[in-house]
């Protein structure tokens, strides 16, 4: 009885005092899969490993925990469906060889949506005028992901009809693989062919190109 509980004593002592085991792993290659338009620096910027280094970790988990960090930033490009990171290990000496292979199944890039609409402010505003067709705007929002592999991003819009509107937006959220900077631009182009311009007998007055209406 005695020499159990100084068993448990000294295993409690070294439990608590003594540093856990870490763990030392030498990343030697990083293969990457899937990728069909994605460029691979896009991917490579968000692992938080690198080829060719050593990384000494306090725990299993620890390591555990930066492979799952690896892989939910690279999800939230939102460029991928899915992400799968798997490894292939050797040991010597204490030390872990790894190569990581990523895997990635990638995403529809060009997301076009058609574009029907009345120009007035409401519903009941188009109702009395009649529900008037030619005050209709139609036309097309083209929104592309990923251009050039980059994770670059352009938007368009293109609408016409009673109401013109042309409109482009362009997105680079880095513009090298190592670089933090961000630039992005827009242009818009936007014509009517009225302005409401105040309140009379509750009904709205136009101005229009060729002059005043009432309704």
């Amino acid at each position: 009885m005695i020499y159990r509980s100084l068993y448990l004593f000294f295993l409690l002592f070294f439990s608590t005092f003594l540093p856990a085991q870490g763990l030392i792993v030498y990343v030697s290659d990083i293969e990457i899969s899937g990728n069909d338009r994605t460029k691979n620096f896009v991917i490579e910027r968000e692992i938080l490993f690198q080829k060719d280094s050593t990384y000494n970790f306090d725990s299993n988990a620890q390591f555990k925990y930066t492979l799952d960090q690896s892989r939910n930033r690279i999800l939230n490009l939102n460029l991928f469906n899915d992400v799968q990171l798997s490894l292939d290990t050797a040991k010597n000496d204490g030390l872990y060889k790894l190569k990581i292979n990523i895997r990635v199944i990638e995403k529809w890039y060009i997301w076009p949506l058609p574009i029907i609409e009345f120009s007035d402010r409401n519903f009941n505003i188009w109702s009395n005028l009649d529900f008037d067709p030619t005050r209709n705007n139609y036309g097309i929002y083209v929104d592309q992901y990923n251009v050039f592999g980059r994770n670059h991003t352009l938007k368009t819009r293109l609408k016409t009809g009673y109401n013109n509107q042309l409109e482009a937006q362009y997105r680079i959220p880095f513009l090298g693989p190592n670089t933090p900077w961000v630039v992005s631009g827009e242009f818009d182009y936007n014509s009517q062919n009225e302005v409401w311009y105040q309140t009379r007998n509750d009904s709205l007055q136009f101005f229009l190109k060729t002059g005043m209406k009432i309704s």
